[in-house]
């Protein structure tokens, strides 16, 4: 497989698409993936257990080692009851500078469908965009009442380590939470270099490059959680992250899964933390610390980095 980013830039090549599902289910005291269906040049790795058969790591993988102009990927991944499945990647997801003869913008399409009972991580490197590039990446995570979910999703704008600034183009993103099939939390945003710019504009940046979220959904955080987590982020020239709490509607968190209709339903919440940055590598240990902070309240396991973190 040639990757299109080591053609020549005369040459054309037609998009590619490429399409993964996976299902995360839980047997015989283990987490298993399943592949649903596996189209063009999206894989994983061999799944690893470093904390034990309950929790599955998966590794996504794009061989091309990038998302060139009018590309496609569709990732859907399904997490069944008593699963736990931690989705990373090895490095940024690269989008590459779209031709002024582009019809459509390169896109992927991520679905995260938790059941309750099920916990699931997503924990992939940023989406790095290139100068020029015309790209749309949408986000859907559909959960369920007792379900446990930690990740985040970051996206950079430009080549800061090549001294590469994002000088124009075209970025939509779009992340949306449903709870128990009803849209609980939403956050979009469509840049161009001027919308960066302008402080006058919704989604501007001002002197960052990156911005991205990080969620959790599980028991509601204890003030004194919530206040320590909040003090313990940055706001400063190279970093400014914000916490915040939302409580799950009552009404919505019904019985799920084996739990009897006796057992007590606690409280449950998505807290969000949002961060804007210009050191990619500050912006990613703000995450990690933050979810290693949220992982032993929210989903009730300890703290561990992935390996791949390290290299």
């Amino acid at each position: 497989m040639v990757s299109k980013s080591l053609l020549p830039s005369s040459v054309t090549l037609p998009p590619w698409r490429a399409a993964i599902h996976l299902r995360a289910e839980y047997r015989d005291e283990k987490t298993a993936i399943r592949r649903q269906r596996a189209e063009g040049p999206l894989q994983i790795q061999k799944v690893l257990y470093p904390e034990g058969g309950d929790v599955a790591h998966v590794f996504l993988l794009h061989p091309p080692s990038g998302i060139a102009q009018e590309d496609e990927l569709d990732i859907q991944i399904e997490a069944d009851e008593f699963s736990h499945s931690l989705y990373a990647t090895p490095g940024a997801t690269r989008w590459y500078k779209s031709s002024a003869q582009a019809l459509c913008p390169a896109r992927q399409l991520t679905q995260l469908n938790v059941r309750g009972g099920a916990t699931l991580e997503w924990l992939p490197y940023e989406n790095l965009y290139f100068d020029q590039t015309w790209a749309e990446s949408q986000l859907t995570i559909k959960i369920e009442s007792g379900s446990r979910l930690l990740g985040w999703d970051l996206h950079q704008f430009g080549r800061t380590s090549c001294h590469e600034p994002w000088a124009g183009g075209r970025v939509h993103n779009a992340l949306a939470f449903y709870l128990d099939d009803q849209l609980f939390w939403t956050e979009t945003g469509s840049w161009t270099q001027d919308s960066i710019a302008r402080s006058d504009d919704h989604h501007h940046l001002g002197s960052f490059s990156i911005t991205g979220s990080l969620w959790a959904y599980g028991p509601t955080l204890s003030d004194e959680h919530y206040e320590t987590l909040a003090a313990s982020l940055p706001y400063d020239d190279v970093c400014i992250a914000g916490l915040s709490q939302i409580n799950a509607p009552r009404t919505t968190q019904q019985d799920v899964g084996t739990f009897s209709s006796d057992t007590p339903i606690k409280p449950e919440s998505l807290v969000v933390m949002r961060l804007l940055s210009n050191d990619p590598e500050r912006a990613r240990q703000v995450c990690e610390r933050t979810r290693a902070a949220l992982r032993p309240l929210m989903i009730g396991k300890s703290a561990s980095d992935l390996r791949i973190w390290a290299t």
